[in-house]
């Protein structure tokens, strides 16, 4: 397995508690996160220590730990497992490929109500440039979210 990060950035003119709400609000999370894969959402808490899953429609995707979290300002996810029709895999082949890689999201100032969004994500090389396409989409589709 080889492994590599994707990093992007973003300016978004909001406020970093309303950016904060876009990115994790329900509804708002499955717009954006639907660049990835149709009916994308979040189940779980965003505490520290939790264990939270970023899941599809078919209930099909990662289960992470929270491992670091400022509210609007810093996040960072651990992966440690994959899931597929509600269960939870640790130790196939797919698995292996997520388990280990941390996702990060960060918020920076830059001017009154401007935030540079960053996000950087661990990522398999084979998945790279499906995975830059994807979330470069959706951070577009996040600024104008929060610029709406």
């Amino acid at each position: 397995m080889s492994r590599s990060n994707i990093h992007l950035e973003i300016a978004i003119n909001a406020s970093k508690e309303h950016i904060w709400e876009v990115l994790f609000g329900k509804e708002t999370f499955t717009e954006w996160a639907s660049e990835f894969a149709e009916g994308s959402h979040l189940e779980g808490d965003l505490k520290e220590g939790r264990t939270v899953c970023f899941l599809d429609a078919s209930q099909k995707g990662i289960r992470s730990k929270v491992i670091v979290h400022k509210p609007s300002e810093k996040i960072t996810f651990h992966h440690n497992g994959v899931i597929f029709k509600g269960s939870v895999d640790t130790e196939g082949e797919e698995a292996k490929k997520w388990i280990g890689i941390e996702e990060a999201y960060l918020l920076n100032q830059t001017g009154e109500n401007q935030y540079l969004f960053i996000v950087d994500v661990g990522i398999e090389k084979e998945y790279e440039e499906m995975f830059t396409e994807s979330w470069q989409r959706a951070i577009e589709r996040l600024k104008q979210l929060c610029e709406q």
